[in-house]
């Protein structure tokens, strides 16, 4: 079994996926769900290495992706360099089944964010350039796309997920 990371911007149905998986992960004694969010501390490529490092049933919500989509934003750079970048995005490959997620479109992102109370929304061009840094960090990975439209596009990615991971869903006996 492989880990899995799902990240992307926020508001693009990570959380219900996580759950979903994480529901039907408990049939093989489950996944332990951990949040990667920024933390502050030194150094940041051995935090990732070490978080990466640590068993095999882990469900990751954000990863260092999200610390050079953000760093970059944030303050002009990622926290890695090329080489810590390449690093991490080869243990990732090997280890993890890896997930960006998105919202269908900016108007969905909106409506998600005031339901949620969120503080700031992106403006559309601010939303688009993350969402293009999301997708230049994830070109150098493995990954599965998932477009949170609806609870067909949920179902459809958790499925292919758990298919990636081989996970054998058990037979009911009725």
């Amino acid at each position: 079994m492989r880990g899995i990371v799902v990240d992307g911007v926020g508001c693009s149905g990570k959380s219900d996926l996580i759950a979903a998986l994480k529901m039907e992960l408990k049939a093989v004694g489950g996944y332990d769900v951990r949040e990667l969010d920024h933390s502050e501390c030194e150094d940041q490529f051995t935090r990732y290495l070490r978080e990466y490092a640590t068993g095999t049933t882990v469900l990751f919500h954000r990863s260092h992706l999200s610390e050079i989509v953000f760093g970059q934003i944030l303050r002009n750079r990622p926290p890695f360099s090329d080489g810590e970048i390449a690093a991490l995005n080869t243990v990732l490959s090997l280890r993890f089944v890896s997930v960006l997620a998105e919202p269908p479109d900016y108007e969905t992102f909106v409506r998600r964010a005031a339901g949620r109370g969120t503080l700031r929304v992106y403006s559309e061009r601010e939303y688009m350039d993350v969402i293009e840094a999301f997708r230049r960090a994830f070109r150098a990975i493995p990954h599965e796309q998932y477009v949170s439209a609806s609870r067909t596009d949920l179902a459809a990615t958790r499925n292919r997920i758990l298919s990636t991971l081989e996970v054998k869903r058990p037979v009911l006996n009725l």
